[in-house]
């Protein structure tokens, strides 16, 4: 029985900025998924980073309420660096290895985090650190593994990757639908600020192109 209202920036007046105060205060709970999502489009808009993807966020979480609930995604390739063993919430980061976008990521986190603890009227907020998303959808991308290694297959008959021993955690849409629908459910579970890892399986990119192969 829940009211959902979405807002797309292609829409005239509906980009986050363009939303009045009124408006963004009048939800419970405000999941946030902008930005620049993805490592070539951050590549592609180098200009654009900071302000896309920590800069917007920043605003938007400033103008909530401290009785609202602000659940944004991260990206689990925050954890790069891990290999086969699996990262906790709490591992240290190796900022070095990180990528445009992945630090982009990592800085929408920690500026979300010290305006948490500079101010008491801030909402409460809960990162998701998305593996890869997988699964059918309207607007599907085939532009990340595994869709893109799917198209390869049945367009191209051969698949070409790159970094076979590469690690990845990947996440069914299924699990990302069922993760958000408890934390609004129960968003006392949660500290004020908090992180939490997000994926369905982890598998290496040659696994996951042996597997396709065998389908396909």
């Amino acid at each position: 029985n829940w009211s959902v209202t979405g807002f797309d920036r292609i829409v005239q007046g509906q980009a986050s900025y363009e939303i009045s105060m009124d408006v963004l205060q009048s939800f419970d709970v405000i999941i946030y998924l902008g930005g620049l999502t993805g490592r070539v489009m951050c590549r592609d808009h180098l200009a654009d980073v900071q302000r896309e993807n920590v800069d917007d966020i920043y605003r938007l979480a400033r103008d909530m309420r401290s009785t609202q609930l602000l659940v944004f995604a991260s990206t689990s390739g925050i954890a790069e660096g891990s290999g086969p063993v699996p990262a906790s919430e709490d591992s240290s980061i190796q900022y070095h290895l990180l990528d445009v976008y992945t630090k982009s990521m990592f800085r929408r986190e920690e500026t979300l985090r010290h305006l948490a603890f500079d101010s008491m009227t801030t909402p409460q907020m809960i990162g998701l650190r998305f593996g890869t998303v997988v699964g059918l959808s309207p607007s599907q991308r085939v532009d990340l593994s595994p869709m893109a290694l799917v198209c390869q297959a049945f367009l191209r008959g051969k698949l070409h990757i790159t970094h076979p021993e590469s690690n990845r955690a990947f996440l069914c849409m299924e699990d990302l639908m069922r993760a958000i629908t408890k934390i609004i459910q129960s968003p006392s579970r949660a500290k004020r600020f908090d992180i939490f890892h997000l994926q369905s399986f982890t598998a290496s990119i040659a696994s996951l192109a042996n597997a396709i192969v065998l389908h396909t």
